[in-house]
């Protein structure tokens, strides 16, 4: 709309297409060569395997028009020629788990847009793989029978809109004539306690932006500094994630652990360098780290990796980050119980001896939390009973912690 171009969301398998097909018909030609010279395997000898390969590019390009592809490959191996063919139906067999993961890609990026099919004005094909006929066939039948648009050179796209975006930057194009809203490809958080990932700026979040967190703290009593890790990536756990970098906030409030506040902000600008400040409301001791696009930050291919990584790994991660849960609610059951019977024995609400016991079991399941991080959620649930059981007998109502 007048020159402003605004991606909702991004998405897909950068991998999905020209090498993933050519690998596909090159073990097809394998096998084919192998069963006509009494199994003589070709796989071990690079020459022959690059000529091979080579001819299976062209041959999938020629059936991106043509019904039919032959292949001539003279002296291929040990002196002997190798002729064959393929057709599209029996190229289209071998791929057909590739070409369903595309239309998975498709219907992705639009509902991480927030949008429908009827939505769409236009489905423009970029791309040299958005040739091969099957592609094309997928498509209209995802987009209920949709034309789509290929009027653009699909080898040259990509490379044109790196040139108007080029041309925008050094002011060869004034930016008021052609504006680019991008969104940030992976979700940018730190790690909290357990290896847990907090997302702070989501994936596909609109760029430039700035997002603050609030009531992030300590685990540990009087705790003075505090080491903040940096992470992209859609795993619940960080271990799974891509780090970018870590900073250390020092003079933080000196309290019980739970106590201080402590506020992340996460800056990222249009040119994608992302600066990360962590600062204790208490004290105002502030930390900034600025992380560019040119170091540590993963290459397109590897965000799309992950991207489908993630997928694959969702019901993992909730089994994880479930269990995570109920230790921090086991955490924050054992901190309260203890913060309140140490309060009731200063009001003179109990004894000594009773806000002791109290006092003693909540270390104790505390110290048994650092000695089982791996323990499942039920076994966080029953921990959490008994120490609430606990509770209810030794300390008035009033004075229960919610």
């Amino acid at each position: 709309d007048n020159g402003d171009f605004e991606v909702r969301s991004v998405g897909g398998d950068t991998h999905l297409g020209g090498e993933d097909f050519d690998l596909r018909l090159l073990d097809h030609f394998v096998k084919e060569y192998a069963r006509k010279n009494n199994n003589t395997d070709i796989s071990g000898d690079a020459r022959a395997m690059q000529r091979l390969k080579k001819a299976c590019e062209k041959a999938k390009r020629s059936l991106s028009s043509s019904e039919k592809a032959n292949l001539d490959i003279d002296s291929l191996f040990g002196g002997k020629d190798f002729h064959s063919s393929i057709t599209r139906v029996r190229f289209n067999e071998l791929c057909s788990d590739l070409f369903r993961q595309t239309i998975g890609h498709v219907g992705d990026a639009l509902n991480d847009a927030g949008l429908e099919k009827e939505d769409l004005d236009e489905v423009v094909l970029v791309g040299g793989s958005t040739r091969i006929v099957k592609i094309r066939d997928l498509l209209t039948t995802f987009f209920d029978g949709r034309k789509l648009n290929m009027s653009i050179n699909p080898d040259e796209a990509v490379a044109y809109g790196a040139a108007v975006e080029a041309a925008v930057r050094v002011g060869d194009i004034p930016e008021k004539e052609v504006f680019l809203m991008d969104v940030t490809p992976l979700s940018l958080g730190i790690e909290t306690l357990n290896g847990y990932m907090n997302t702070i700026i989501k994936r596909n979040t609109r760029i430039p932006t700035k997002l603050t967190k609030k009531d992030f703290t300590t685990s540990t009593d009087n705790q003075a500094n505090l080491n903040i890790q940096v992470f992209e990536g859609e795993r619940k756990m960080t271990q799974d994630n891509h780090n970018l970098g870590s900073f250390i906030l020092t003079d933080i409030e000196n309290a019980a652990r739970g106590v201080p506040s402590i506020d992340i902000t996460f800056h990222l600008d249009s040119d994608g360098i992302l600066q990360v400040s962590a600062e204790d409301c208490s004290t105002g001791s502030r930390k900034t780290i600025v992380i560019t696009n040119n170091k540590g930050r993963l290459s397109k291919d590897c965000i799309d990796g992950m991207k489908v990584g993630c997928e694959n790994m969702n019901r993992e991660d909730r089994v994880i980050r479930d269990a995570n849960q109920f230790r921090s609610r086991l955490e924050s059951c054992c901190i309260e119980s203890k913060s309140a019977a140490q309060e009731a024995l200063a009001n003179l609400q109990i004894g000594e001896q009773e806000s002791q016991f109290i006092v003693d079991k909540c270390d104790e399941t505390l110290d048994w939390i650092d000695d089982n991080q791996a323990a499942g959620q039920e076994t966080y649930q029953e921990r959490q009973q008994v120490l609430e059981e606990l509770c209810k007998t030794n300390l008035a109502p009033h004075i229960l912690p919610h």
